[in-house]
């Protein structure tokens, strides 16, 4: 009986082979009749999805849509899984503008081979109901990442990220992000977002991907995030190589770094502070001058030129090198610190003023104040005369512009008028926000120093709870910084969560740029691993402190204890 069945169902789709093959001469022949007979009978002998599908085409082809959709619509009864003839029947409905019907059809697609159509019919169904808003609802990622998977077209991806860069969703639009971009405006947006997200590290890997720019304005924008990129992950070589290129196409564009091109002005500053890392003090000077002489208002080139000034210390020459000198010979020590250039309190006091002639900013006022305070020959304590400062600066009732607050704070905690300090920079808060705000239920309202200030006062009152959100948010949402590292390992090692504490100090360990400040990380790591048990690593840990900083007599004692 079995084998009697197999035969007879063979035979009948040999059959019904035949027939829609005749029905193919007679629409070849125009003889739309005899093929309309022939399929009405195939129809009836069609079992298997594909034979359906073979007389729903034939339909079709006729121009009878209504027996076409009737064939599918029965197709789809008996088999609802199939996605080939779900596929078909959705094509079909947007052939006839049934986008409605298009789109409730085509809801099982989504994440199949044919997940396009679901896209596609849903886009369809918004442009022909022309609500432009309804491009921008959160539910269309999943249509706009179909259509993206089903054509390839990047554009896609790039709708679907804004739909969560909309809602403020950094880290689920940098998910998106695919290593294998290519031209520009693929490579400038994801620039973009995965450096707003603060993942630097594959912002720059966007920024490497290969692009030819159009649009100079554009090439230079990309070049910087790729710059900044470098510099916040610490990728000194990469990082020059980069600026390199921007100040060489500045120059060929002619474009200079004044008040109207900030970004250009940072990355020239960034190439002067590379020569003063380098200690090369002609080219440090040379850019400090250049952007002065384009940019006169430009506060960090003015502040690190009234550092060196309040810094210089003359060179003292013994009696030798003053016979020398006064018979007209010099060494060559002599000639390197006559040729190397000076910096004086006069000149930056009045560039200063110059400044401030075309623009009275808070910025200027503070380094003015600063400068006057430090330049004595024995510098005052500044804390009897920030009082006065604020009240010149106020811009209302205990009210100040940000840069004046942030000195006041600085210079007052600095020199340990700690209370006063917080007192202000309460005042400045409660200005800012309003008099029940939390910055542990809002930091992303803060700026950076202001979350700076309110973690360090915060674990000045024993307020170890709010420290920790602070520094922890610090941590995730801005550049990776020694001393926030620091502070939160602190944290965490004196809440009994010791390896943390390890992992942090590690991370600021490899970021710390001078010898001194990651000796002593060091010492902390190897304070902590000794602790844990873990010999070899505190070990490790305070051989390198002493190799970086000799004189680091705490981990020479503990590192003693240790091997005895």
């Amino acid at each position: 009986m079995p084998l009697f069945n197999s035969c007879s169902s063979h035979s009948k789709s040999v059959s019904l082979t035949a027939t829609l093959e005749q029905i193919d001469i007679y629409l070849s022949l125009n003889d739309t009749k005899e093929a309309y007979k022939l399929l009405k009978e195939a129809e009836k002998n069609a079992f298997t999805y594909f034979e359906r599908l073979g007389v729903y085409k034939r339909y079709v082809i006729l121009g009878d849509d209504k027996k076409a959709e009737s064939v599918l619509s029965a197709a789809l009864k008996e088999f609802p899984d199939n996605v080939q003839v779900r596929a078909c029947y959705v094509s079909f409905l947007l052939d006839q503008e049934k986008y409605d019907k298009a789109v409730k059809t085509a809801e099982k697609l989504a994440d199949t081979e044919y997940s396009s159509l679901y896209a596609e019919s849903s886009l369809r169904m918004l442009l022909h109901n022309k609500n432009e808003d309804a491009f921008k609802d959160p539910s269309l990622i999943s249509v706009y990442l179909d259509a993206w998977k089903g054509s390839g077209d990047s554009v896609w991806l790039r709708n679907a990220a804004l739909l969560y860069l909309k809602d403020g969703k950094f880290e689920e639009a940098g998910e998106l992000f695919s290593e294998n971009i290519s031209g520009e405006k693929d490579v400038l947006f994801w620039q973009k977002v995965l450096y707003d997200g603060k993942d630097f590290v594959r912002s720059a890997i966007a920024g490497e991907a290969k692009a030819e720019f159009s649009d100079r304005n554009k090439e230079l924008e990309h070049l910087m995030l790729l710059s900044d990129c470098y510099h916040l992950i610490h990728d000194e070589e990469n990082e020059c190589k980069s600026r390199d290129l921007i100040i060489a196409d500045a120059e060929k564009w002619s474009l200079i770094p004044d008040e109207s091109n900030d970004v250009l002005a940072k990355t020239y500053m960034n190439n002067v502070l590379y020569c003063l890392s380098k200690d090369d003090v002609k080219g440090e000077y040379e850019g400090i001058n250049y952007l002065l002489s384009v940019n006169p208002c430009y506060v960090p080139a003015l502040a690190l030129y009234v550092q060196h000034a309040l810094d210089y210390q003359p060179v003292q020459e013994d009696k030798l090198m003053a016979d020398l000198r006064s018979s007209g010979l010099k060494t060559l020590q002599m000639e390197e610190n006559d040729s190397r250039p000076r910096a004086t309190v006069d000149v930056a006091l009045y560039k200063i003023d110059r400044a401030l002639e075309i623009s009275d900013s808070p910025a200027l006022r503070v380094l003015k104040h600063y400068t006057l305070s430090m330049s004595k020959a024995i510098p005052e304590q500044q804390a009897p005369r920030i009082w006065e400062f604020l009240e010149e600066n106020q811009t209302d009732k205990n009210t100040y512009p940000e840069e004046v607050g942030d000195y006041a704070v600085d210079v007052l905690i600095k020199e340990n008028s700690v209370d006063t300090a917080e007192l202000i920079f309460k005042r400045n808060m409660t200005s800012a926000y309003g008099e029940n705000f939390d910055p542990g239920e809002n930091p992303s309202s803060l700026r950076k120093r202001e979350l700076v200030y309110a973690a360090w006062f915060a674990c000045r009152n024993g307020d170890i709870e709010l420290a920790e959100k602070l520094y922890d948010y610090l941590n995730n949402h801005y550049a990776k910084d020694t001393v926030t590292l620091v502070n939160l390992a602190v944290i965490y090692a004196g809440s009994y969560r010791e390896e943390k504490a390890v992992d942090l100090l590690s991370e600021a360990s490899s970021i710390a740029e001078d010898s001194f400040t990651k000796s002593e990380i060091l010492y902390r790591t190897g304070k902590l691993s000794d602790g844990l048990g873990d010999r070899k690593n505190a070990i490790r840990s305070l051989q390198y402190a002493l190799q970086l900083n000799p004189g680091n007599n705490k981990a020479r004692l503990l590192l003693r204890n240790i091997l005895e």
